[in-house]
């Protein structure tokens, strides 16, 4: 007789059959997992001392074969530390642990110029120390300025002295490891440059102003002693600075005023420095004076025995120098001195210039005379 089973024991059976299925299946896994758990708590806090150790020692084993090999302290010339300063480089520690050193500067605030041989700065500039290290850190820096001791390195590093100077400096690490020697040279410059002027022309002092002719021609240079000359500027009058290049011409009469400076790569400048000339571009005026004025007769001049002439000149600007003078034809001028005196009857001449103090010479001036050395003769006769 076939027995029908309730349907819900059915379904009950069923989802019995489901659950057992699902958990024989998910065990492996769990067990696993369990497994792997284990391992775990192997290597964490918790654990014994040994196991502790021999993680450590594996771990530092692993660092050591991946480390870069040590790099030897060779010594090295000037121009090789100069290149490590303008670079950073890593220098390994004694146990082969990587440590950094650095120097920072600010070039654009802090004033510094590097020519490609040399590096140049102000004493407003300073200089800072870094270090890392990939393990057990940094302990201290510590750095020295030429010959002087280490010091511990605490703020960013001045230099006062002028001239060239060394810094050396190094890190060591909390494990005692010291690292190799790094030297920074530097050149401190905090003088600006020598700036001059001068002109091709000679100039002349005169009643306490200075007199040039009517072309004079400014030239500026300037030295530097360290980190070189940038540019040299000048202004006329009260104009603007400008980069100067080429001589200066003056050749306008008057007063001319010229400012100008120089600045050094580091920014050092000169203090402003005014030349001021006036150009004398006018030729004085002579003119030859007799005591006793001469009488004309047709187209001649006649002068008596021992009349005297005088002979002066005037300039407006830089003054007169000279006066010369040519009698009776004579080949070449000589310096007037005194006044001319003719007491020899017959025709004669005077040829006079001046010439003022920057060289402009006036035109000849000429006077064509005869001396009357014989008085008349008068005659009586009677007449009817």
């Amino acid at each position: 007789m076939q027995v029908k089973m309730n349907p819900i024991i059915k379904l009950g059976k069923i989802i019995s059959l489901i659950f057992l299925s699902f958990a024989l299946v998910s065990l492996p896994v769990f067990a696993q997992e369990a497994a792997e758990d284990t391992q775990k708590e192997s290597i964490i806090p918790g654990t014994s001392d040994a196991d502790k150790a021999a993680a450590e020692a594996e771990k530092k084993a692993s660092e050591a074969e991946n480390a870069e090999p040590p790099q030897e302290n060779n010594n090295q010339d000037e121009e090789q530390l100069n290149k490590e300063a303008r670079g950073t480089g890593n220098t390994q520690g004694d146990n082969g642990n990587t440590q950094t050193t650095e120097t920072k500067e600010d070039s654009k605030s802090s004033g510094i110029y590097d020519d490609g041989k040399n590096i140049y700065a102000t004493s407003k500039t300073k200089f800072a120390l870094e270090s890392a290290d990939n393990l057990s850190q940094t302990k201290y820096i510590e750095y020295k300025i030429d010959d002087s001791p280490y010091q511990k390195y605490q703020n960013p590093i001045k230099i006062e002295a002028e001239g060239q100077h060394r810094i050396v400096y190094r890190s060591v690490d909390q494990a005692g490891n010291v690292e190799p020697e790094k030297v920074y040279l530097v050149i401190i410059d905090n003088s600006a440059p020598d700036v001059n002027l001068s002109t091709k022309e000679e100039l002349v002092e005169s009643n306490g102003f200075i007199y040039g002719p009517a072309k004079v021609t400014v030239q500026i240079t300037a030295t530097d002693a360290y980190s070189g000359v940038k540019s040299i500027l000048y202004a006329t009058g009260e104009g603007d600075f400008q980069e100067y290049k080429d001589a200066i011409i003056l050749d306008k009469s008057g007063e001319h005023i010229i400012r100008y400076k120089a600045v050094d790569n580091l920014g050092n400048e000169t203090e402003v420095k005014v030349f001021r000339v006036i150009v004398d571009a006018e030729a004085p005026s002579v003119t030859i004076q007799p005591k006793d004025k001469l009488v004309k007769v047709g187209d001649k001049l006649y002068a008596k025995r021992d009349n005297v002439f005088t002979i002066s000149a005037k300039d407006n600007s830089s003054g007169i120098e000279r006066i010369e003078v040519k009698i009776d034809g004579e080949a070449e001028f000589k310096p007037y001195t005194n006044p001319l005196v003719f007491n020899v009857e017959g025709n004669h001449t005077i040829e006079a210039r001046a010439i003022d103090k920057v060289g402009n010479v006036s035109e000849v001036v000429k006077l064509e005379f005869i001396t009357d050395d014989n008085p008349p003769a008068t005659t009586l006769k009677p007449v009817k």
